[in-house]
């Protein structure tokens, strides 16, 4: 976990859709507290903070208009090859899993609006970030 506070999961989440980022920014925070969660739309932006921020977890909508989550993936990975990357989702299926876990990513996740659906994410993200300790 993060050298700030072994306490706090520290999640970087990567989204253009800002209703949905703000959502899910929320939920997680609400599931657990140690969740942290910082929601941003531009991936550049993502990236300068991946470069100056001990981040635990990075999480990756797909289907973005300036790039798609497993170009993003691409750029993460020669600056931090073992940060836990989930892809995340409402694109594809088990074919498209195998695809991303293939690129590099730690896990794929499909998006859904059931509350339930942020119980299950916030479980997964402290599971792998516990994994990687």
């Amino acid at each position: 976990m993060s050298d700030s506070s072994s306490d706090v999961v520290l999640v970087l989440y990567l989204d253009d859709d800002s209703d949905w980022l703000s959502l899910v920014e929320t939920y997680l925070e609400r599931e657990r507290d140690c969740l942290s969660v910082r929601g941003v739309t531009n991936p550049e932006v993502a990236l300068e903070i991946l470069n100056t921020r001990p981040i635990d977890m990075v999480l990756s909508d797909f289907e973005m208009p300036d790039i798609n989550g497993l170009d993003f993936l691409d750029q993460v990975r020669p600056d931090h090859p073992n940060i836990p990357f989930i892809l995340y989702t409402g694109h594809g299926g088990d074919g498209f899993a195998g695809k991303a876990r293939s690129r590099g990513a730690t896990e794929y996740f499909q998006k859904r609006s059931d509350p339930g659906h942020f119980s299950i994410l916030a479980t997964r993200i402290l599971t792998i970030c516990k994994e990687r300790k």
